[in-house]
């Protein structure tokens, strides 16, 4: 299939009635194959649900492709009107709140099987296999739990139903956003426990949205970092959190739990409004290795070890293909 998302330079407008247009996403690079396992991750309003929300068609109706490209699956342009008959067949998400995304009126049995048919499980076979998979989840009489509500579950039951539904169809692309934010830590590590092993055995392709980095480090194998809608830093998981090449990613992983232990370290300032859009780089205001010319430099982005770094100033020696120089 070779790709399964490709997103190069992708930018994302929204349109709104006698204002200027907004661009909450402005410069997103992506590259996602076959099984890998790829995790998007900034601070809240960089972007990332929205970014997922392109790939799911599911932007807001006066929201629209505005720059770049981006291809799903290898075959859909979603510059063109988004293919309904692959959201929640060949790509799947699990959303932040699940409660939310269940229906109140209908059956956990019933809302799996609208999943299945849009695998195109016979009618006949859905209630058998929302069941199995009900019990694939590791959730405790399945076949109790397919006839109650929403209303009659836990917020941790919920969320292992939305994640049946999601992989209900078998997807090519599961994008996870937030899966495990209003889980006590208990259920989160049992709803990763699952995930890992359906990936395990399906060969699906991952996108997780998470500002939780030790669940980013479980699950993925790649980050890329996004800041004010831009997609500041890609590279393998290792490099990202013990060796980042942007400033920005070193402060984000300085101000995680990933340094519980060491003295605490607060991003100073805030993420400029996205009414500020801007060519030179967004992290200048808050950074503490920005210099003179980031406030007048276009940036583009260089090599960096098995991925790339968008800053004139990276943290680590890269090469472009102008010496250095901005690409």
């Amino acid at each position: 299939m070779g790709e399964v998302v490709l997103l190069s330079g992708a930018g994302i407008r929204i349109d709104r009635k006698g204002l200027p247009p907004l661009y909450p996403v402005q410069n997103v690079d992506l590259s996602v194959r076959a099984g890998d396992r790829t995790a998007l991750v900034g601070e809240s309003g960089c972007g990332k649900s929205l970014t997922a929300r392109l790939l799911t068609g599911l932007l807001p109706r006066n929201a629209v492709l505005d720059r770049g490209s981006a291809t799903l699956l290898g075959e859909f342009d979603l510059a063109d009107e988004f293919p309904d008959e692959v959201r929640g067949s060949r790509v799947a998400m699990i959303f932040q709140d699940p409660v939310s995304v269940l229906d109140p009126m209908a059956g956990i049995g019933v809302q799996i099987g609208r999943a299945l048919a849009a695998a195109g499980v016979a009618r006949a076979e859905r209630r058998g296999v929302a069941v199995d998979l009900l019990g694939s989840l590791h959730i405790p009489a399945p076949e109790e739990v397919a006839r109650k509500y929403p209303h009659q579950l836990s917020g941790g039951m919920c969320q292992r139903v939305a994640i049946a539904m999601a992989l209900a169809p078998n997807p090519d692309l599961l994008i996870a956003d937030e899966p495990t934010t209003s889980l006590d830590v208990t259920t989160e590590i049992q709803v990763l426990d699952l995930l890992e092993e359906y990936l395990d055995g399906s060969g699906a392709s991952l996108i997780l949205i998470s500002h939780d980095l030790n669940v980013v480090k479980r699950l993925a194998g790649s980050v890329t970092v996004m800041y004010a809608g831009q997609s500041v830093e890609y590279g393998p998981i290792s490099d990202i959190l013990n060796d980042p090449a942007h400033p920005y990613s070193r402060d984000l992983v300085r101000s995680s739990v990933l340094n519980r232990g060491k003295r605490a370290y607060s991003i100073a300032g805030t993420l400029p409004s996205i009414e500020e859009v801007s060519p030179t780089c967004p992290y200048q205001a808050r950074c503490g290795e920005a210099r003179s010319a980031c406030s007048d430099t276009v940036l583009g982005q260089a090599p960096s070890a098995g991925g790339f770094v968008r800053c004139l100033f990276p943290l680590k020696t890269v090469r472009g293909d102008s010496e250095g120089e901005p690409v």
